[in-house]
């Protein structure tokens, strides 16, 4: 009789104090957190690697960037030809508000540009991913130097997948190619970002 309250209880118990469960593909498999107070906070670029390839008739042109949290480096080939690389200092810094509002805030070398918006976790719907798979960013100002745009409406919305959400990591990715005319574009990314 005991033990099959000790078991009642603790199945009534479990949904309130295992409030996070496993979304992202690298997520914990048990949180004490939500993924909404796993992700707001302050949180540095660590590492990244995106690949950008367009293809136009016999012509591409992959552009790979990498990030290792303090660099950038570019390397540039036109279809088989020598590689061309720059690297320069790079540093990104994203924060996310409880209220719903986010900063990123991207430094090059001298210059800085900051992004301001609202955030948001996809629904899951229209595509193969489950609630809170997907982290969306609506972009309402852009700021760099003297430059500056300011958004209205949701056109400018950048997408998401949340392949791992801890406590003090997250792992972003996306990917996708579009196709026009004889042109096609590729593009693949992956970020990590640490508290």
């Amino acid at each position: 009789m005991r033990i099959t309250a000790i078991i009642g209880l603790t199945a009534c118990l479990f949904p309130v104090f295992f409030t996070g469960c496993k979304k992202g593909e690298g997520d914990p498999f048990i949180s004490f957190k939500s993924r909404k107070s796993r992700l707001t906070g302050e949180w540095m670029l660590s590492s990244g690697t995106m690949v950008d390839k367009s293809t136009n008739g016999s012509n591409t042109t992959t552009i790979t960037t990498t990030y290792d949290g303090a660099n950038l480096t570019e390397t540039t080939v036109v279809n088989s030809g020598s590689p061309m690389t720059v690297s320069y200092a790079h540093t990104e810094k994203w924060v996310f508000e409880k209220d719903g509002s986010y900063t990123i805030t991207v430094t090059d070398s001298n210059v800085t540009t900051t992004m301001k918006g609202k955030w948001d976790f996809g629904q899951g719907i229209g595509k193969e991913t489950k609630k809170k798979e997907q982290l969306v960013l609506y972009l309402e100002s852009y700021s760099s130097g003297t430059y500056s745009i300011t958004y209205t409406g949701t056109a400018n919305t950048d997408v998401y997948d949340i392949y791992q959400l801890k406590n003090k990591e997250i792992i972003l990715k996306r990917d996708g190619t579009a196709t026009f005319g004889s042109q096609t574009e590729e593009l693949t990314t992956e970020l990590t970002f640490k508290q």
